[in-house]
């Protein structure tokens, strides 16, 4: 089938010799083959990526020499599609880097009251922490082996509390309202988490009376991703949780559980005393704005005072004069609620801060 009077020989071997002949073909069939001829290929010698005569290393995806004599292996993809990436798909199932892989399930749970003076109706605060990289949490759940809700004359859209939430590591914000969506029966009721900037549900709450202790479930919608970047989130339900009437301790647990099925079970104690003449009284005269806050706020005041700042224990955390007008305080105090006494010349007065 050749055509013309020359053809390309390829794929011949170096330093070879090769004899050929060749014939015709005509309308009556093929011809005598011709006489042998002769030729022979130069000794061509070719190197490798690693510099050896006729090696078989190559060149990778990665610009690297590999295979031949260099002992190396050929590059492969991480699950983020980079040619010799060092991504990994980590125990929560997230294609990470190595300093980003998940860590255990840890986080940690604060309560706190506002009172714990014996038949006292009070704020309780449940506070949650994650560091970063943790799997996220799911769901929580959060019993009492004493006290009780009020739910007396609560009504469905009331606002019975407020949180906040501090995720993606720092970089988003989220302040809710606690609004009652469902009133199942006397003893159980369905709040919703609003964010009061966007108006949307951000997360749902059942709260219930054990009869004795109270009892609490927490679900978030899920964000498709099952590790955190660090949050830090806060509940308080005001003026809803009543004391018992006697000296007892109360134990909370929280039960929380992460998205990969992780549980986590912490206890807290809070003795209820009936001798304590500890109470909250507000003034008008003095103004602390915002808060909640992250320990930078203003007071405004009409009087000088002095603020000694409180924590849950009862220690001086911070202390500071005030002069008449606007006073801004700049604390480094840990995040949590604390009480604040401001004393002039005229009262004295207390006031719930609270520092997330």
């Amino acid at each position: 089938n050749i055509q013309t009077n020359y053809y390309s020989l390829t794929s011949l071997l170096a330093d070879t010799e090769y004899e050929y002949e060749v014939r015709s073909y005509c309308n009556t069939g093929y011809s005598y083959w011709s006489d042998d001829e002769e030729f022979e290929t130069l000794n061509i010698i070719t190197y490798d990526c690693d510099n050896i005569p006729n090696g078989s290393a190559y060149i990778d995806n990665c610009g690297d020499c590999v295979g031949g004599n260099t002992n190396l292996i050929a590059c492969s993809q991480d699950c983020n599609g980079d040619w010799g990436g060092n991504a990994s798909v980590d125990n929560c199932g997230n294609c990470t880097l190595p300093f980003e892989s998940c860590i255990s399930f840890s986080p940690n749970t604060s309560t706190s009251l506002t009172s714990t003076t014996c038949g006292d109706v009070t704020d309780l605060a449940i506070m949650f922490e994650q560091d970063q990289y943790e799997p996220d949490i799911q769901n929580s759940l959060f019993w009492s082996d004493a006290g009780t809700f009020i739910f007396q004359n609560i009504n469905i859209g009331d606002t019975i509390g407020y949180g906040f939430l501090n995720t993606d590591g720092g970089n988003i914000m989220i302040n809710t309202i606690f609004i009652v969506s469902s009133i199942i029966n006397n003893n159980q009721l369905v709040l919703s988490s609003i964010d009061t900037i966007t108006n949307n549900n951000v997360g749902n709450f059942t709260i219930a009376n054990l009869n004795p202790g109270i009892y609490i479930t927490a679900t978030s919608p899920g964000d498709n991703n099952n590790v955190t970047d660090g949050n830090y989130s806060m509940g308080v339900f005001e003026n809803i949780f009543l004391n018992p009437s006697t000296p007892t301790t109360i134990e909370f647990t929280a039960n929380n559980n992460s998205e990969l099925g992780d549980s986590d079970i912490q206890y807290e104690y809070i003795d209820i005393d009936c001798f304590s003449n500890v109470q909250i009284k507000e003034s008008a005269n003095t103004i602390v704005y915002p808060n909640p806050n992250k320990g930078v706020f203003n007071i405004n005041t009409t009087e000088n005072t002095k603020l000694i700042l409180y924590n849950l224990n009862g220690e001086i955390v911070f202390q500071e004069y005030l002069k008449i007008g606007v006073n801004l305080i700049n604390t480094s105090i840990e995040k949590g609620m604390y009480f604040a006494d401001f004393n002039s010349e005229k009262e004295t007065y207390h006031k719930k801060i609270i520092i997330h």
